[in-house]
């Protein structure tokens, strides 16, 4: 969406807290260190260690002893200093209880160091990392002779992941892509996995999932086949997600449903933007734009039957909302401005110079009530974009080219920040707390603030000694405000990964993925995640 900004010196904020207390260490008696309190959640800042190799010490002392060594360009999440701070206290193995010392100028940060908790000499707990075995390469199966039996089709899919085996727990072993010619040479018992020749040059095979293959003939009777791949390890999956997902391949792309435990999944509808779950999980709103079958406008469907309806015609609509009670949704759309190019002319005297103005046009917020259809216009600013509800169902926040502005159907709009850079907020369901993307000038990162714009804290972050600086976008809370879903780009493809609020748990939410669902976010504002009941 086009947006009017000026672009300021890629600065990160410096993230705010309530002060600490300075932690002071109990004498021991014995040589035994005791395990220390646990340093609040929402003090943590990244680091990456900057020498090609750097020590992991037992206590802030180059004296001290050896823990482990650590690589360059790793990332470490620390959580306390020394005083003064010339060492840092880091999560060493990663994700784990374990506590280690690294000197500070072994390590670039970019955080104030000063809002770290203050951490004794005995606040080390070592642990011992456990080596993991690197996974063999995958074998290609190759068929030798094409089988009388196999039938010739065309995958639909946009990209579609071959695997060794009939599942999403074997390893990917090639792409397709839409419009692609396969033979079927075999099947799984259900029929959902088919296997294929996907490379007719070397007659290599794999298996690809069977909804998104176009097939010329009767797939049942192409005989049931086995591999010799084996299934991957399982990944120990997270516990406690509940509820479903929307998951937009990208604008205009194909929009999906699927369980929070990975069940369930299923192909909605296609030409989709910003899908919003109602909470219920009973219904979706989304919106669409010229140049599809249907007029633009923002839709709502109701997913029990699957019947669809345009709730509110209007010019380029964007990032419908649900209220929290259900009945009415807010969304951005685009009125008055400059919408297309025009000539200006400015004349001294005898002279006169022309000049072609560029597209500068406005976007407003519009609210509609689902029940009554009554519409009305929200106060907001001429630029206001991404508007999200607050669990009172009276305010909204929204971004415009200034920064976050809170507003209210009676309004007035009032700003909690002047930070250009800020981009998308998501309000939390508990309340409290508003996550949003900061747009760096390369890449996009996840913070949260507190409601009233304070309290910023960043909870992802990309490697600056990476060849290409991570994404991490398009936020959305789980219904209990426990969880943050997000688009990471950090593996080298978009994954839905999931987070608590202070930025700690962060994992893949769908580990292996989502057969056929490939994502391309182009971190332009765009919601293509939406958490339910």
């Amino acid at each position: 969406m086009p947006q009017k900004e000026v672009t300021p010196t890629p600065v990160a904020p410096t993230p705010t807290s309530a002060p600490q207390e300075e932690a002071t260490p109990t004498p021991q008696p014995t040589p035994q260190r005791a395990r220390p309190s646990p340093t609040p959640r929402f003090i943590r800042f990244k680091a990456f260690v900057s020498p090609l190799r750097a020590d992991l010490k037992a206590s802030p002392s180059p004296d001290a002893e050896t823990v482990a060594q650590v690589k360059g360009g790793q990332a470490l999440d620390v959580v306390g200093r020394s005083d003064p701070p010339t060492w840092l206290l880091v999560v060493y193995p990663p994700d784990s209880d374990g506590r280690v010392w690294i000197p500070v100028d072994q390590v670039r940060i970019y955080s104030d160091l000063t809002l770290l908790p203050v951490a004794g000499e005995a606040a080390a707990v070592l642990i011992t990392a456990t080596p993991t075995e690197a996974a063999a390469p995958t074998a290609r199966e190759v068929i030798a002779t094409v089988p009388a039996s196999a039938l010739a089709a065309r995958i639909t899919a946009d990209v579609l992941n071959v695997r060794a085996g009939p599942g999403t727990n074997y390893a990917i072993i090639g792409k397709l892509r839409s419009g692609d010619q396969v033979l079927i040479t075999g099947r799984d018992e259900a029929g959902t996995w088919l296997q294929v020749i996907y490379d007719t040059a070397t007659r290599a095979s794999g298996w690809v999932f069977a909804q998104y293959a176009e097939i010329s003939g009767n797939v049942t009777e192409v005989p049931v086949a086995t591999t010799t791949a084996q299934p991957a390890a399982t990944q120990p999956r997270p516990t406690g997600f509940t509820g479903k997902l929307a998951i937009l391949t990208s604008s205009g792309g194909e929009l999906y449903l699927v369980n929070a435990d990975g069940s369930n999944l299923r192909r909605v509808t296609v030409g989709a933007l910003d899908p919003d779950l109602s909470p219920d999980g009973g219904r979706i709103a989304y919106a669409r734009w010229p140049g599809g079958p249907d007029p633009e406008g923002v839709y709502v469907r109701d997913l029990t039957n699957d019947n669809e309806w345009r709730q509110w015609g209007t010019h380029l609509p964007r990032t419908p909302d649900w209220s929290p009670d259900g009945r009415a949704l807010v969304f951005a759309f685009q009125k008055g401005g400059r919408e297309g190019y025009e000539e200006f002319t400015k004349c001294y005297g005898l002279f006169c110079f022309s000049f072609m103005l560029g597209p500068d046009p406005n976007w407003r917020l519009g609210y509609v009530d689902t029940w009554t259809g009554e519409y009305r216009d929200v106060p907001c600013l001429a630029y206001a974009a991404n508007p999200s509800w607050a669990p009172d169902g009276q305010r909204m926040v929204y971004h415009d080219d200034r920064g976050f502005e809170i507003t209210t159907l009676a309004g007035p709009s009032q700003a909690i920040n002047q930070e250009v850079r800020y981009k998308n907020p998501v309000w939390s369901p508990a309340g409290g707390l508003i996550a949003f993307e900061y747009a760096y000038q390369d890449h996009t990162e996840i913070y949260v603030m507190s409601e009233d714009g304070s309290g910023v804290r960043r909870l992802t972050s990309s490697d600056p000694l990476a060849k290409k600086p991570v994404n991490n976008t398009s936020p959305t809370w789980s219904p209990d405000g426990q969880w943050i879903a997000f688009l990471t780009d950090r593996n080298g493809s978009w994954e839905v990964y999931v987070m608590r609020p202070d930025g700690s748990q962060q994992q893949p939410l769908f580990p292996g993925g989502l057969p056929g669902v490939t994502i391309q976010h182009r971190t332009v504002g765009e919601r293509l995640l939406s958490w339910s009941r």
